[in-house]
C-alpha cells in the first residue's frame, strides 16, 4: 500500500486530470458523467483530492471516452489545459527550480508522480535541446492521447515557467506516427514545423532556453519539494517494479498454462495477499496483467508471423477462438483479422 503522503499527491494530480477533461468535453458539448458513471464515480468525487484515485481507473476513463465520442485531439487539448499546480509537489519543484534546464532534469526524473505509461528524456545536438516522448507499454487508443498531452503539457509549462517565451514557437515537433484528420491542431498550438511518420516523438527548441533564469526561483522550497519527490518517487517505482516483474515472467512462460496468482507470487517471493495488494496500489490485478500481456503477444504474433488467427489465439492462451476475438476487440476496438488487415493495407499502400 502507499504511504498517505504518496496516496495524496496520486489523488491531486488525477483528481486535476479529471478536471482538465472535463473542460475539455464541456466546450466540446460531451457529459463526462456517464463515463464517470461507469467507474463509480460522479464529479465530487472524480474532482476530490481527498477520494483514493487510481491512475489505472483515470486511464479507462479516457479510453472510454476517446472510442466513444468524436473529440478530435483530445490529448493536445487537455495538455494544453495543463497547470503547474495540476502536478502537486511535483509541480512546485518545478516552479521553484533555477532554470529550465532544472525543470527538465526533476519532470523526467520524477515522472512516476505523473504517470508510468510515458517514458521521457532530453538530449543536446548543435544548439538544439530536445524532448522526446514514448508509451513505456502500447496502449492502443484510438489517438495517441498520453504522447499528445505529454507534448502539449510540455509546452505550456515551459511558456508558464518563462513568460518571456509567450511569442516564441518550438523550432519542430516530430511524430511517430501517421497524420491524424486533427493535425491543424498541432500548427495551432505549437506554431511551428509538424512532421508525421518519424521514428520517434520529439519537441525541439533552442538549447539557450535552457539555462535562462527562472524568476519563481526558490532554492530552499527546490531542495524541499525535491526531496518530497525522491520519497514519492521510490514507492511508486517499487509498486511498478512489481507489475513489470510479473510481465516479464509471464513473458518468459508458456501462455498456455499461465501460472496461478499463488504461483506468480512464491516466483517473486510474496504472500498472494501482498502479490494482490501491489497489483492493487498499482491500479492493476492479476487478471488485467496477464490479459495485457496475451495481446501484447498476440499483436507480435499478427505483425511478426504468418499463423493462422485461430493458432495465435492457442499460442496465447486462450482454448476458444470467440473469447480471444472478445478480447482483443475490447482493447484495440478491432478484431484480430481487422488488424492484420490494416496491417496489410498500410504495407501495400507504401510499397506501391
Amino acid at each position: 500500500m502507499y504511504d498517505q503522503k504518496t496516496q495524496t499527491e496520486l489523488n491531486k494530480v488525477v483528481s486535476n486530470g479529471y478536471k482538465r477533461l472535463t473542460e475539455v468535453m464541456t466546450a466540446e458539448g460531451v457529459n463526462i458523467n456517464p463515463f464517470l458513471s461507469r467507474e463509480n464515480l460522479d464529479r465530487t468525487t472524480a474532482f476530490s483530492p481527498a477520494h483514493k484515485h487510481h491512475f489505472a481507473q483515470y486511464c479507462r476513463v479516457v479510453e472510454a471516452i476517446l472510442k466513444e465520442t468524436k473529440i478530435d485531439g483530445l490529448g493536445l487539448k487537455t495538455g494544453s489545459k495543463t497547470e503547474l499546480t495540476d502536478y502537486g509537489v511535483l509541480g512546485y519543484a518545478l516552479l521553484s527550480s533555477s532554470s529550465l534546464r532544472e525543470t527538465s532534469d526533476h519532470g523526467i526524473k520524477y515522472r512516476l508522480l505523473t504517470t508510468n505509461l510515458i517514458d521521457m528524456s532530453m538530449h543536446c545536438h548543435n544548439g538544439i535541446a530536445i524532448n522526446s516522448f514514448w508509451e513505456s507499454q502500447p496502449l492502443f487508443w484510438p489517438q495517441h492521447y498520453l504522447i499528445e498531452e505529454s507534448l502539449a503539457a510540455s509546452w505550456k509549462i515551459t511558456q508558464t515557467l518563462l513568460p518571456e517565451l509567450q511569442s516564441e514557437h518550438p523550432i519542430r515537433v516530430r511524430l511517430a506516427y501517421s497524420k491524424p484528420a486533427y493535425a491543424h491542431l498541432f500548427e495551432e498550438i505549437f506554431q511551428c514545423p509538424v512532421s508525421f511518420n518519424e521514428n520517434t516523438n520529439e519537441i525541439w527548441y533552442p538549447e539557450s532556453w535552457l539555462d535562462m533564469k527562472l524568476n519563481t526561483a526558490d532554492e530552499v522550497a527546490a531542495a524541499v519539494c525535491a526531496q518530497q519527490c525522491d520519497l514519492i518517487n521510490d514507492q511508486l517505482a517499487n509498486q511498478g517494479s512489481t507489475v513489470e516483474r510479473v510481465r516479464r515472467i509471464l513473458l518468459s512462460s508458456p501462455m498456455q498454462t499461465v501460472l496461478r496468482l499463488e504461483d506468480m507470487a512464491e516466483k517473486i517471493h510474496l504472500s498472494p495477499r501482498t502479490l494482490r495488494q501491489r497489483l492493487y496500489d498499482a491500479g492493476t490485478n492479476y487478471k488485467e496483467v496477464v490479459n495485457g500481456v496475451r495481446i501484447r503477444l498476440a499483436i507480435e504474433y499478427l505483425e511478426a508471423t504468418n499463423f493462422s488467427i485461430q493458432e495465435i489465439a492457442y499460442l496465447v492462451g486462450y482454448d476458444h477462438g470467440p473469447n480471444f476475438f472478445r478480447a482483443f476487440k475490447k482493447v484495440l476496438g478491432i478484431t484480430p483479422s481487422e488488424y492484420r488487415d490494416k496491417l496489410l493495407n498500410n504495407v501495400n499502400a507504401y510499397t506501391e
